[in-house]
């Protein structure tokens, strides 16, 4: 390296430090405003809260003949560490591990592509170009199940591709604990697979065998402590509805969203050294968890995996392509990425504070639920808990499996007839139903709200029904 080029490489390598540090410090603005939020942010949040109250009061996997009639799709590592709960802020410990998940991650992922190009530009562009990403840094501060276990997975084949016993070990934990925060992040298990068998076969079949094996003994012992239940609720509930549409409009977000990452990537794909790196592997396996957002209830949440292995790509291929003696392609790549934050994110100090009017809204709504005597269904279960009342359904789980017909829905309809429930909160009014709350619930809660339920009041589209 010349005197030219060494001072180039430093200068850019301090841009982009300083970079990242402004992306870590206005990541942390957000989360601190997310995090103490006292609401709901989205839907997800109260179904995870309140599998974590249900599974320290030892109730979480449970059968389907009285109340509440829940599905507990995840299985327990992340309601395990939920062991604190706040009644003025009921998100507020899930909300903090998945920010730490995610500063987590964007360390991880420098310390992977240091350690394999040894260069800390590389690096640094890595981080920060997952720290850029809506789904990270909006959608990523919340009380759920997917960011902590993508950090787990995405750490497991950190310590794998170290390639030493001890490593091995390590990452046999954190692939462990991937799998039982959330059993459908298979990018990791099966990309370090594929490495080990293209090392060694015989070496290969013997550790798969043991993480097979010890994966299956855990799970057996959950099922049978829960009577079956555990089985029940991760495999036959779980069975939800493919849709290719809903695969296409995914894909077609992620691609439009991270469309400059894929051209930092792509000069990685076109050069032979990187088809050797254990990144084009994990790489190819993340993207292809992409066709997991078919499912019915898949989100953005189901992106993390994909987002990662295309960080490591594009860390990989800006790398390749810098070697001009000015490294002019460093200052390009800079450039690029502080222009893509802007544009992904648009208006980045709107992002760090929730709309007053919202929290205005979530507060009437809380208000209302907590002033009620008698149960109440809401569409977005987090209100009930913000409220302190019971929760007796997860309307969308439910509704799923009555209309897949894996849950005999008697019980539940009979008490509806019954006027059982005092209120109902939905995010639309049921004569102009969104389609987000048409697929929430069956037709049979519409046609008991409409004839038996009066409008007592309505915030924005959010409209409150009590009995006539």
């Amino acid at each position: 390296m010349n005197a030219d080029t060494g001072k180039s490489y430093v200068i850019i390598t301090i841009v982009m430090s300083v970079f990242v540090c402004l992306l870590v410090s206005l990541f942390l603005f957000r989360g601190y405003s997310l995090a103490t939020y006292p609401y709901p942010l989205e839907n997800g949040e109260g179904i995870c809260m309140h599998m974590a109250r249900l599974f320290w009061s030892g109730d979480l996997y449970r059968d389907m003949s009285s109340f509440p009639l829940i599905v507990a799709n995840y299985p327990p590592v992340f309601f395990m560490l939920n062991f604190i709960s706040f009644d003025s802020n009921p998100f507020l410990v899930g909300r903090v591990i998945s920010i730490l998940s995610i500063l987590g991650s964007a360390c991880v992922l420098f310390l992977a592509v240091r350690r394999e190009l040894r260069c800390n530009f590389s690096a640094l562009l890595t981080s920060a170009c997952f720290l850029t990403l809506p789904w990270v840094v909006r959608g990523g501060i919340v009380c759920r199940v997917d960011m902590l276990g993508a950090f787990f997975s995405l750490a497991g084949f950190f310590y794998f591709i170290k390639n030493d016993k001890r490593s091995y070990i390590v990452a046999f934990i954190f692939l462990m604990m991937s799998l039982y925060t959330k059993h459908s992040l298979l990018t990791a298990p099966l990309a370090c697979g594929l490495l080990m068998f293209r090392k060694d076969k015989k070496q290969a079949i013997h550790y798969c065998g043991v993480f097979i094996g010890v994966g299956l003994v855990i799970f057996g012992v959950l099922t049978a402590l829960t009577k079956g239940h555990f089985y029940r609720h991760l495999i036959t509930y779980n069975a939800y509805s493919y849709d290719i549409d809903r695969l296409v409009f995914h894909i077609k977000d992620f691609m439009r969203i991270t469309g400059i990452l894929w051209l930092m990537a792509l000069p990685a794909l076109l050069m032979r050294p990187f088809w050797k790196s254990p990144f084009i592997v994990y790489g190819i396996v993340a993207l292809l968890s992409l066709f997991l957002t078919g499912r019915a209830g898949a989100s953005h949440h189901y992106f993390f995996e994909a987002t990662f292995g295309l960080c490591l790509m594009s860390g990989y291929g800006v790398h390749a392509i810098c070697k001009d003696p000015h490294a002019l392609i460093r200052y390009v790549a800079a450039i690029m990425l502080v222009c893509a934050y802007i544009l992904f994110t648009r208006h980045p100090l709107q992002l760090f504070k929730v709309p007053e009017m919202r929290r205005r809204i979530d507060q009437l709504t809380v208000s209302a639920i907590r002033n009620e005597k008698g149960p109440v269904i809401a569409e977005d279960i987090g209100f009930i808990l913000a409220a302190g009342k019971t929760v007796y359904l997860h309307p969308f789980a439910i509704s799923k499996l009555i209309q897949q017909g894996s849950l005999n829905p008697d019980f539940l309809y009979s008490h509806l007839h019954k006027r059982y429930f005092s209120m109902y909160v939905l995010d639309s009014p049921v004569e102009k139903l969104s389609p987000m709350t048409r697929v929430r619930f069956t037709d049979e809660f519409f046609a008991v709200i409409h004839h038996w339920y009066k409008k007592d009041s309505q915030f924005a589209s959010r409209t409150i029904y009590v009995r006539k």
